[in-house]
């Protein structure tokens, strides 16, 4: 069993936010594999979908699957230069 004590301060800081990123790329992950799914079995390509933003800020932002597949999904302003 793990006894090491949780991240503090700065530390928690940055697990938080790496651990919300990596939830938004589990999560877009599944949300591209409905897209994908709807455009081939109906045919509905250009439809938005609401990925979460890729900063781990856990907000939503509709995209097309093409847009997201092109840039990835960040609110303006999120994305690492």
């Amino acid at each position: 069993m793990d006894t090491t004590p949780p991240p503090v301060g700065r530390d928690a800081a940055s697990t938080d936010t790496a651990a919300r990123r990596d939830l938004s790329g589990l999560v877009n992950g599944e949300i591209r594999k409905i897209a994908e799914t709807d455009v081939l079995s109906l045919g509905v390509a250009g439809e938005a979908y609401s990925f979460m933003c890729e900063c781990g800020c856990m907000k939503m932002v509709d995209l097309s699957l093409a847009v997201y597949d092109a840039d990835g999904s960040w609110l303006d302003g999120h994305k690492p230069a």
